[in-house]
């Protein structure tokens, strides 16, 4: 029997419940029925996270759950809530999954809120009335969204469609096999496949994840200086470290994992980090995490030569680590960004950035060391014609500092969350690519809009 955890939250871009089509007209009865002569298999779980909120407002976490059957029929499922406030007991809540569940934790935010900022712990179990189940977050590992008085507002100023800045190239590789080329994978029936990800160390050295090659490759002002033979999964992630060490990240059969390479070119066993559909890798320091997608489960790297005890830690935590114990929260709509950095239940810096453009994924965002916020986040249009580009933002105080359009050129499929880096000093890097091949370009910030 598989139990398959599956909790959305879908960090990074618009926060959505999804569900999956089931086959077949399959009404609760039938189901039912199917169920007792063909016993639950699978339980996926959907979740929207209400990450941040302003203190009064009234705040719902819709779930979906499906239960599907060795035989591929829908079963009967019930999804339970569980919230805790301070020290308060944990409060639980079931209700059937039949049509998707929604939960009003509005009087739990208002408590959590009653003296200024509070954070609520909650998870979500799903199961069946046999012994299969499935989780998001536990008592001992909760899952968290936070409660602010207030929250800034900031509008995102509008940019023409095509009014882009023109970046400094910084690494250029034409399609093809070969030390100096970057490999692609022709698409027919699926997408154009090339390098998955990418990072740029302290001395601006670009490390590559050429996917289709298998190899991690190092240059240094255009030139290769290393590259490391790796067995690559299409999606794979890396980061790099202070100390030259990267973590390359893929999700195998549904779990994480990573391997870190020194900076001698050594590559240390994979280390299992947790369930995941997809998953992406960052740095702070020398130390490295894992965000495991689309629980949006954080997890420490373990360091080289330290196993873990099980493939599903349970020291997950919520919200992106930035420095020491503090995390960046980050929640997106069509509409709007909230951003807030939180530290133990301390929350600061919270505002809310709107727009009259809809937006997509966040592709990055980043505390900028002073308070505020460096963030990339794709912006599209419908008429007079489908037109997409990324619009980069620097949130200081009530106020956008700097802002600005750069393209969305791409001709390869590359995660969203590996297209920008924010490295070397400040910089902001973009993976793009075209018909001709890979480019790696660099902004410089800090100028205003």
């Amino acid at each position: 029997m598989r139990v398959r955890t599956i909790a959305l939250a879908f960090a990074g871009a618009v926060a959505l419940v999804v569900g999956i089509p089931l086959s077949g007209e399959v009404g609760l009865g039938d189901a039912s029925r199917a169920a007792s002569l063909d016993p639950p298999a699978s339980i996926d779980l959907f979740y929207t996270p209400p990450g941040l909120v302003r203190a009064g407002s009234t705040v719902r976490v819709s779930v979906d759950a499906i239960c599907t059957t060795t035989g591929g029929s829908q079963c009967p499922v019930d999804v339970t809530l569980g919230t805790q406030v301070g020290a308060e007991p944990w409060e639980t809540v079931t209700r059937s999954a039949e049509s998707g569940a929604e939960f009003d934790v509005t009087d739990a935010a208002a408590r959590a809120g009653g003296n200024g900022a509070g954070m609520v712990r909650f998870f979500l179990r799903a199961h069946t009335g046999t012994e299969l189940a499935t989780s998001a977050g536990n008592p001992r590992a909760p899952l968290k969204f936070w409660v602010v008085p207030e929250m800034q507002k900031i509008q995102i100023p509008a940019i023409p469609f095509g009014q882009v800045r023109k970046p400094t190239n910084v690494l250029f590789l034409p399609w093809g096999a070969g030390r100096t080329k970057a490999g692609l994978s022709p698409g027919r029936e699926s997408l154009t496949g090339g390098p998955s990800s990418f990072d740029v160390d302290d001395r601006g050295r670009i490390h590559l994840l050429d996917t289709e090659q298998d190899r991690l490759a190092v240059f240094s002002e255009g030139e290769l200086i290393r590259e490391v033979r790796l067995a690559l999964d299409s999606d794979a992630d890396v980061s790099v470290a202070a100390d030259g060490t990267a973590y390359v990240l893929e999700v195998r059969d549904d779990i994480a994992e990573v391997r870190a390479v020194s900076s001698s070119g050594t590559v240390q066993p994979a280390q299992p980090l947790g369930e995941a559909l997809s998953a992406h890798v960052r740095t702070v320091g020398a130390k490295a995490y894992a965000n495991l997608l689309p629980a949006d489960a954080w997890v420490r790297v373990p360091e080289a030569g330290m196993i873990p005890t099980a493939a599903i830690p349970s020291d997950t935590f919520t919200g992106i680590p930035i420095s020491g114990d503090a995390k960046l929260v980050r929640i997106a709509t069509d509409r709007s960004i909230r951003l807030a950095t939180v530290s133990g239940d301390e929350v600061s810096n919270a505002v809310e950035v709107q727009s009259d453009t809809p937006l997509g994924e966040v592709a990055l965002a980043e505390p900028d060391g002073n308070g505020g916020y460096w963030c990339v986040v794709r912006v599209w249009r419908e008429n007079p014609a489908p037109a997409d580009q990324y619009h980069v933002l620097h949130i200081s105080g009530e106020e956008i500092v700097e802002s600005f359009a750069v393209s969305s050129e791409q001709f390869a499929d590359t995660p969203p969350l590996s297209r920008f880096r924010l490295a070397n000093g400040g910089n902001l890097y973009q993976l793009t690519t075209s018909p001709s091949g890979v480019r790696i370009v660099r902004f410089e910030l800090g100028g205003r809009s």
